[in-house]
């Protein structure tokens, strides 16, 4: 039987919190559009289709320095 220690030591090589996550191609265009939209406004609606990349071009644009 592994101890708590190894066990935790194994399951952080999946843990996702506190790492930056993959966001597919870079969407450098999209990221600077965004960028602009939020430096004035409150609230961001994006849409489009499904499983179109949307959720992840928020996750760049949050790792981008301002």
């Amino acid at each position: 039987m592994i101890s708590d220690e190894e066990f935790i030591s194994i399951l952080s090589d999946y843990n996702f919190w506190g790492k930056k996550s993959y966001t597919g191609i870079s969407r450098k265009f999209y990221i600077n559009k965004m960028l602009k939209i939020l430096s004035g406004i409150n609230i961001v609606t994006e849409s489009g289709l499904r499983r179109s990349g949307k959720s992840f071009i928020f996750e760049e644009c949050s790792h981008v320095p301002r």
